[in-house]
C-alpha cells in the first residue's frame, strides 16, 4: 500500500557469451483469436573480465474476449506489447563500476472498457436507462527510460553516482455516451467521447556516500 517496488535487473556479464529464446502460443475459448509471446536474450563480453552488453527484446500478443453489441465488435480488449531493455557494465578496477541501461515498453489496448457482464460490454442490457455505446476506449501507452549509475569504492565507504531519466507518452479515450442519460435523462447520449493524452518527463540525479563494513554504526550521506 504506497509502497516502493525496486527492480533489479540482471547485470551484463564480461566472463562469457550466453543467450536465450522463449516463445508461447495461447488460445481463449472465448475469443476468436489466438495470443503469442516471443522474448529474447543475449549476453555480449567485449572486454573480457571488464565490459559487457546485454540485451533483452520481447513481443506479447494477448487476444481479448468482451464483445459490444452497440458497435457490432468482437474480442475487443485485446493488448499488444512490446519491449526492449539494453545495458552495459564496464568494470575497469577492482574500485570503479560502470552501469548504463535504457529500457523501452509501447503497449497498446484495444479497448479499456470492462464488461457489464461476462464477456459483454452492453450498459443497455444491463441497465436500460444507459445509453449506447458509441465508441471504443483505446489505449497507448509507450515509455522511455534511461540510468546511469557510477560506483567507487574508497574502501571505508562507497561514492554513487545515479542519473536517471523517464519519458512516458499516454494516449486514451474514453466514451462516456453511455453513462449520459443515468445523469441528464433519455436522449442524451450521444458520441461524446472524453481523451486524454499526458505526458511525463523526469530528470533525477542523486549522490550518496555509504559506510563500508560497518560493525556497529553505519551512515549514509547524500543529496
Amino acid at each position: 500500500m504506497a509502497g516502493t517496488i525496486r527492480v533489479i535487473t540482471t547485470k551484463p556479464n564480461s566472463e562469457g557469451f550466453s543467450g536465450r529464446i522463449s516463445a508461447d502460443v495461447t488460445t481463449l475459448d472465448s475469443s476468436d483469436d489466438n495470443g503469442s509471446m516471443i522474448r529474447g536474450l543475449l549476453n555480449v563480453p567485449i572486454i573480457e573480465d571488464q565490459l559487457a552488453i546485454r540485451l533483452v527484446a520481447g513481443y506479447t500478443k494477448t487476444p481479448g474476449w468482451i464483445d459490444v453489441p452497440d458497435l457490432g465488435l468482437k474480442d475487443v480488449n485485446d493488448t499488444e506489447q512490446a519491449d526492449f531493455r539494453g545495458s552495459l557494465r564496464w568494470t575497469p578496477s577492482d574500485t570503479l563500476t560502470v552501469d548504463a541501461s535504457i529500457t523501452y515498453q509501447d503497449l497498446k489496448i484495444g479497448s479499456t472498457y470492462g464488461a457489464t457482464e461476462p464477456g459483454l460490454m452492453d450498459p443497455q442490457g444491463q441497465f436500460p436507462p444507459s445509453g449506447n455505446v458509441a465508441s471504443l476506449s483505446p489505449n497507448d501507452t509507450d515509455y522511455l527510460i534511461g540510468n546511469l549509475t557510477i560506483a567507487y569504492d574508497f574502501s571505508f565507504a562507497s561514492l554513487v553516482s545515479a542519473t536517471s531519466y523517464f519519458d512516458q507518452d499516454r494516449t486514451a479515450f474514453f466514451d462516456i455516451s453511455p453513462f449520459l442519460p443515468l445523469f441528464f435523462g433519455p436522449g442524451t447520449g450521444g458520441t461524446t467521447d472524453n481523451p486524454g493524452e499526458t505526458t511525463n518527463k523526469l530528470w533525477s540525479q542523486e549522490f550518496r556516500l555509504v559506510s563500508n563494513d560497518a560493525k556497529r554504526v553505519g551512515w549514509t550521506v547524500g543529496a
